[in-house]
């Protein structure tokens, strides 16, 4: 059985996330993304050599880059997951969803300022 989220989460499935890179994440926001979360194998599970770290450790460095540029750090997100940890996955979508599709709080209070 398929579980079901949010039409607004498009899953792209790869085979390691040590194979997503910058340009990848970048290409998604190009392409209308509000969130990019990248999600790789367990510590200690990667098929490919530790190459998840390698994936987690380009998303850090990404999400400061776009912090530096202005951008909440909720539209970048990387962890590790079990493939049993379905539902949980989900949960941190939709939450995900909730924060990018809420008022931002910051804005909220720049405008009470005025």
């Amino acid at each position: 059985m398929r579980m079901e989220y949010d039409d607004r989460i498009n899953i792209i499935r790869v085979p390691c996330a040590g194979r997503v890179g910058p340009r990848d994440i970048m290409d998604a926001f190009d392409k209308g993304a509000d969130a990019v979360s990248v999600i790789g194998c367990c510590f200690g599970a990667c098929h490919y050599h530790d190459a998840n770290l390698v994936g987690l450790r380009r998303v850090k460095i990404l999400k400061k880059f776009l912090v530096e540029m202005g951008l909440p750090q909720r539209v970048l997100s990387a962890y590790t997951a079990r493939a049993a940890e379905g539902e949980t996955i989900i949960g941190d979508f939709e939450e995900i969803i909730k924060l990018t599709y809420s008022p931002d709080e910051d804005t909220a209070e720049a405008t009470s300022d005025e």
